[in-house]
């Protein structure tokens, strides 16, 4: 924030009273005290200045003399010193005013930042830009020179300097909400770094009405970061709207906005679903008649699910389109061939809603699900996904963490790939009072590649690893089922796991489960069970990105040509003594297309490595058998890594080196 540091201190008649008294003198000028000099100084400094004023009065004046300042930032926070403002009211003719800068009271520049240098004033209300010094931090001082032209000096009248200090804006989104006597209801703070370095801001909130409490998560950040406001009442909280101020205060500042709270006196009974969704056209659209809107408070209006059918009805009200039909009757432009309903152990929300004020080309329907987007009711009773118009509405989102997955106020794309990334988001949501199961799903469907931890020793059949990520918010996966085939129909599957109970979100294809084939193409498909025993509506098919379930057959697979080399080899001696020559006799095995074996050594394309002590340096290259001594004795690892056209393996052996025994003979005894 621009800061202005100035004090209001004008020199009274010279005759009455002298304000240059015990001033140090830095030139020697005499002025005449019938003349009035107005200085305009920052805060209470103490003035050097180069005119001597003495105590019997003087007609003549010296050629010059100058003025210098105190540090005039001491103890404010700074982060950039930016303008130096004057007022001078009267320069005469042949003489004159300049002025020097500096931060430590020795080295003097001027505003370009030349060591020596002096910007000259001149009249009128003026600012020189100190920007080029590019200083910061709690010292500034200047120093003035008037220059006498015998008979008269400069009026100097208004000094001030700019700078810029920590600053912050606080604003509430949304900035209204109502809630039913005994209720509460919850806000975004978001206090925003306008300057400076941040500082921690606090928050609290006052203007609430009698009973009703706030209470800031978290109860200080630092900006620019955001608060969840939650407000909560009494049953005995008198009815009525009230603006609520919502006070920041840190760095010295204090700064406020205003949330509206609506306290209804009796809910709309007859509605069991409540809360906002949002439009990227339209805005704000509310579910129940105790979201305060532009239509008022008191007319029962509202959305309900029947709970034994599932059908909507009811409206909704958009201030910007006005009522919105949840049970509107057809013909209906498409299938499905109904107005909106919930299937009641799902969850999933399908049909047809409709605005009523539709025209100018503009048939009005909403449409719930469809292939590539979906509304459904999660088992804490909020609404989740979207709803579309083709015209006006556009996209409708029915709970903020459409695209704030982590919940943390600010978009990705955690669940939709659509959403924009580093946005603000309110905390709104749909909700109901009934209580749904949707069935969970999975994305992100994978194949890993082939690697030595799953394919070395495995020589029948190639050893492919499936991957999924499972999805459904609030609960977790119970089991799943995967299938494989030759075909992508998947009418006689080569691999058919049935339901396997596991938490596990990776399969790999191995005994007792059928194989797969080397060099061959297969597709794959998966089912998964949530924590109450759903299963996901349909087969889920890979890859199935976050949002974007692929359609049938899904991506194909191709497993590799041939299995990866086993090898194998035996030292021998198995317990040679220090420096006895040890023979390492290679019976490693490779594959070829078709996975027919023969031997490793035998295929000048395989590559041996030998590392007989392990330490990470091959010690010889040698394809087939090798030799090698140990010096010392002890237990040593020898490795042996084969690399052939699919990838590489690693088989390691044991050599335990002894003493070698000591040489004697027989001798005549004595």
């Amino acid at each position: 924030m621009q800061r202005r540091l100035a004090d209001n201190r004008v020199t009274k008649n010279m005759e009455k009273v002298d304000p240059w008294e015990n001033c140090q003198i830095v030139g020697s000028v005499k002025m005449n005290k019938n003349k009035r000099i107005l200085i305009y100084l920052f805060l209470v400094i103490t003035i050097l200045v180069g005119f001597w004023f003495a105590k019997e009065v003087s007609a003549g004046y010296y050629s010059s003399g100058s003025l210098i300042s105190i540090n005039l930032l001491s103890g404010q926070t700074v982060t950039e010193i930016n303008s130096f403002g004057y007022v001078v009211s009267s320069i005469p003719a042949g003489t004159g005013l300049r002025v020097q800068f500096s931060q430590d009271n020795s080295t003097w520049k001027n505003s370009a930042g030349t060591i020596g240098g002096w910007d000259t004033l001149a009249v009128g209300t003026n600012s020189i830009s100190l920007s080029a010094l590019g200083w910061s931090g709690p010292n500034f001082y200047y120093k003035m020179e008037f220059t006498s032209n015998g008979i008269d000096t400069p009026i100097l009248d208004e000094i001030s300097v700019g700078f810029m200090s920590f600053d912050f804006s606080i604003s509430v989104n949304p900035n209204f909400g109502s809630v039913i006597q005994g209720g509460s209801v919850t806000t975004t703070i978001t206090a925003t770094l306008d300057a400076g370095a941040t500082q921690s801001v606090s928050f609290s909130a006052s203007g609430l009405p009698s009973g009703a409490t706030a209470s800031f998560s978290p109860t200080a950040c630092n900006p620019t970061c955001n608060s969840s406001l939650t407000i909560s009442t009494l049953s005995t909280t008198p009815a009525g709207t009230y603006p609520i101020t919502i006070t920041g205060i840190g760095g010295g500042w204090t700064r406020t906005t205003t949330y509206s709270l609506t306290v209804n006196v009796t809910p709309c009974q007859a509605h069991n679903v409540w809360g906002w969704a949002w439009s990227e056209n339209i805005g704000w659209l509310s579910f129940s008649c105790t979201n305060t809107m532009a239509i008022g408070t008191g007319l029962d209006f509202g959305v309900d699910i029947n709970p034994s059918t599932g059908n909507f009805s009811g409206y909704a009200w958009s201030e910007n389109i006005g009522w919105i039909d949840f049970a509107p009757a057809g013909p209906y432009p498409a299938a499905p061939n109904y107005s909106a309903r919930v299937d009641l152990i799902t969850g999933e929300v399908s049909g047809w809603a409709k605005v009523l004020t539709d025209g100018g080309g503009w048939d009005g329907w909403l449409k719930l699900k469809d292939t590539n987007y979906r509304t459904f009711i999660d088992s804490q009773g909020q609404f989740r996904g979207w709803a579309w118009s083709d015209m006006v509405v556009g996209w409708i989102s029915f709970n903020h963490l459409n695209c704030d997955s982590d919940n943390n106020g600010i978009s990705d794309q955690g669940y939709y790939p659509q959403c924009p990334v580093g946005q603000t988001v309110s905390n709104y949501k749909v909700m109901t009072s009934l209580s749904f199961n949707p069935p969970p799903t999975a994305n992100t469907l994978s194949v890993d590649s082939p690697n030595p931890n799953d394919y070395c020793r495995i020589t029948g059949y190639p050893p492919v690893r499936l991957k999924w990520q499972f999805s459904d918010p609030g609960d977790s996966q119970s089991a799943y089922q995967i299938q494989v085939d030759t075909n992508s129909n998947f009418l006689s599957p080569e691999v058919d796991t049935g339901k396997i109970i596991s938490g596990s979100q990776a399969f790999l294809i191995q005994p007792p489960y059928p194989t797969l084939s080397f060099a061959s193409t297969y597709y794959w498909r998966l089912r998964v069970w949530d924590s109450q025993n759903v299963t996901s509506t349909d087969w889920i098919y890979p890859p199935s990105p976050p949002g974007s379930p692929t359609s049938p057959p899904g991506n194909s697979f191709t497993t590799i040509s041939h299995a990866y080399p086993y090898p194998d080899f035996t030292p021998s001696p198995q317990n040679p003594t220090a420096g006895a020559l040890v023979t390492f006799l290679d019976n490693s095995k490779c594959y070829s297309v078709g996975n027919l074996e023969y031997d490793c050594k035998t295929n000048p394309s395989n590559q041996y490595q030998w590392d007989f002590t392990d330490d990470g340096i091959i010690d010889k290259w040698d394809r087939g058998n090798t030799t090698t001594t140990y010096p010392t004795k002890g237990t040593y690892i020898a490795k042996l890594i084969i690399t052939n056209d699919v990838g590489n393996c690693t088989t390691t052996r044991q050599v335990r080196v002894g003493l070698p025994l000591p040489e004697w003979k027989e001798i005549i005894p004595l």
